[in-house]
């Protein structure tokens, strides 16, 4: 699911005319509750089960504890935290969720996973404020996706971005935050588009745009169960 309070569309694959994506442009607290709920709820079995990842990305303005998903619209982190519970303890799946916004880290540590969850948690900051370039060619999430786009583990692309925020003054004071609940153990064992010695022809070949140029304010969720889902989230983030 893809939702954004903007009216726009983009061109994702350069053929010139926009892709009409975004499932929700009025979004509301009760549509990510409801979206959440629809993987356990009303199912004789769960769409979602222990071999299942959800990847949840946030980016737009955010606040201490909450983050904006609409026009005058926050959710709030220990309202989402109860959310993400009721549906690990449903259907055990395993979730990620990466947040670029100010103040962020406050977001995620309401989050923090308790020994049987798995959950991966990452903000573009801890306690401030969370920048990017005009384009958003240089920003966290931008650097934090090239390294899962080429098959890094959560953990190592997460370094990277960190190391890389520090060759620019712009993020001086930008401190971006990894919660797992293992010490890091499990994002440092976590792939999203897999482990891969040599590039794949679909790595070589798909050219990632600039993360926030792409997607300004948006949520967007990704339910991982094939590996055709990675193509899709690669080919539109």
């Amino acid at each position: 699911m893809y939702i954004s309070d903007h009216s726009y569309n983009y061109d994702f694959n350069g053929d010139g005319i926009a892709e009409i994506i975004v499932d929700d442009h009025d979004p509301s607290t009760t549509d990510i509750q409801s979206y959440l709920e629809s993987f356990y709820q009303n199912h004789e079995t769960p769409l979602l089960n222990e071999k299942s990842r959800l990847i949840i990305y946030f980016t737009d303005h955010g606040g201490q504890g909450n983050i904006k998903i609409g026009k005058g619209i926050y959710l709030s982190a220990d309202i989402f935290d109860e959310w993400l519970d009721q549906l690990q303890a449903a259907t055990h799946c395993q979730v990620v969720v990466i947040i670029e916004a100010c103040y962020s880290g406050t977001f995620i540590s309401p989050l923090t996973p308790d020994s049987d969850q798995r959950r991966v948690l990452i903000s573009s900051s801890n306690t401030g404020i969370s920048h990017d370039e005009e384009t958003g060619a240089k920003s966290f999430s931008q650097f934090l996706i090239n390294g899962i786009y080429h098959g890094n583990s959560l953990k190592k692309s997460f370094d990277d971005a960190c190391q890389k925020l520090k060759s620019y003054l712009l993020f001086t004071y930008q401190t971006p935050l990894l919660i797992d609940g293992q010490n890091e153990s499990y994002a440092e064992t976590f792939y999203i588009a897999g482990s891969f010695k040599k590039k794949t022809p679909f790595l070589k070949f798909w050219k990632q745009p600039p993360i926030q140029q792409l997607m300004p304010d948006c949520t967007r969720f990704l339910p991982e169960q094939v590996t055709l889902k990675v193509k899709y989230m690669f080919g539109q983030i």
